[in-house]
């Protein structure tokens, strides 16, 4: 990052190459109206993310209703956004020691570009119908607020005061930025990688039933080394792919009529690459999986409860087989609920009309952080989640029949590609 009085360059990855050197326009937090009205030809546009605080992702802070304000910002002739992060954003990821991918002080946020790829790739991860949109191509980068203090002529104390302003409701009005220019160096980046899904099978009791599956699945990855810091990812996910191993050895012993598949699939943390190659290249019928039950974070927080993800979103059969599993067995304190359901390995099962829980015990400050290391481990908070797993799969793997898809009416069918709602409420 090289940054001067009257000037600064940001780095960003994008599918080619190119330098755009433009005056800049801060917009403050804008309403669409006001962007309709502003002239942004060429210009590369600064604006504040307002993404709500209950809605914030150390991930993934970029917030969907964005969609529009960048299609009009496109609309305008603008050359470029630079979104100024979340003073929240900003703080945890100083706390954590998190790093942008490029430099450490900007990023391209690559989601609004690779998503739409990916439906074009094998249409499973938005919506199958809809194209990608022209604004896709504009260049879209994550800046700190150094930088941005840096770009405005301000100081990093009056731009807190910007985000706090915003939480009370106000509006942060354009701001003319005495003008400044920025060089937008936009460079592609290529690498070809090789990693493994996992996979093994008990095969079921019943001579007919064993042709139709259940499917549980684990991410085995984690992030890569940081600053020469390990992120060891005791719990996210080492924790989920123990239980796998020892949910397997448990059906091995006592399987139940329909078989039964232990996915251990690699780059979730990478977008979800490994389920998405599992059900693009399924090695299994996908019309004959009844249900995937998922595992992310099985190890942390609330040691008296269990927390199951998306029980009601596809099938009331999942619903019912969860909450008779917890009243026959467990007695747990039982959380339903669809926090986080598009961010973990079950939503790629899902967008195929395959009915899926996630057994998930939620973040914690050691969420993406070094410090997540077994040490910190609830053993028995993790047992409890593989016994009400595998307990689980024997209430569905042992039905007459597989589980119905009667909640969602668009939803008529398994093996075919659906959009799946990306909920993020928490239902107690």
């Amino acid at each position: 990052m090289s940054t001067s009085y009257d000037s600064a360059r940001v780095w960003c990855c994008q599918w080619c190459s190119r330098r755009v050197l433009r005056r800049t326009r801060f917009l403050g937090n804008p309403s669409e109206s006001q962007l309709a009205s502003y002239k942004l030809r060429g210009k590369i546009v600064v604006i504040l993310d307002e993404t709500p605080p209950e809605e914030q992702n150390l991930l993934r802070s970029f917030h969907e209703d964005y969609e529009d304000k960048i299609s009009t910002i496109y609309s305008q002739g603008a050359a470029g956004v630079l979104i100024v992060i979340n003073e929240l954003r900003e703080s945890d990821m100083e706390k954590r020691g998190y790093n942008f991918d490029v430099r450490q002080d900007a990023t391209y946020f690559e989601e609004n570009v690779t998503r739409w790829q990916q439906v074009q790739e094998n249409a499973s991860w938005w919506e199958p119908e809809r194209e990608q949109p022209e604004w896709a191509s504009l260049p879209l980068c994550e800046i700190r607020h150094n930088v941005a203090a840096k770009l405005l002529g301000i100081s990093q104390a009056e731009l807190k005061k910007m985000f706090e302003k915003m939480r009370q409701g106000e509006q942060i009005a354009m701001q003319k930025t005495s003008g400044r220019k920025i060089t937008l160096t936009i460079a592609e980046k290529e690498e070809l990688n090789y990693s493994q899904n996992v996979i093994a099978m008990v095969e079921g009791t019943d001579p007919i039933l064993k042709n139709e599956y259940i499917v549980y699945s684990a991410h085995y990855d984690h992030l890569p080394i940081q600053r020469g810091r390990v992120y060891n990812g005791a719990d996210d996910n080492g924790s989920g792919t123990v239980n796998l191993i020892e949910i397997a050895e448990a059906m091995a012993l006592d399987p139940p009529k329909r078989s039964i598949i232990f996915a251990w699939v690699t780059g979730e943390e990478k977008d979800l690459w490994g389920s998405r190659y599992l059900l693009t290249n399924p090695l299994i019928p996908l019309e004959k999986i009844s249900a995937n039950i998922n595992h992310d974070m099985n190890g942390r927080n609330h040691e008296d409860s269990v927390w199951i993800i998306g029980a009601r979103l596809m099938s009331s059969d999942m619903e019912k087989s969860v909450i008779d599993v917890n009243e026959k067995y467990m007695k747990k304190s039982l959380r339903l609920s669809d926090y986080a359901f598009s961010y973990s390995d079950n939503y790629i099962f899902s967008s195929y009309g395959i009915p899926t829980v996630s057994f998930f015990s939620g973040e914690h400050d050691q969420t993406h952080h070094p410090d997540d290391a077994i040490d910190l481990i609830n053993f028995e908070k993790m047992e409890s989640y593989a016994k009400y797993a595998y307990y689980l799969g024997h209430e569905i793997g042992n039905k007459n029949e597989m589980l119905k898809l009667d909640i969602d009416p668009a939803i008529s069918g398994r093996g075919n590609t659906y959009l799946v709602p990306r909920t993020e409420g928490i239902h107690q």
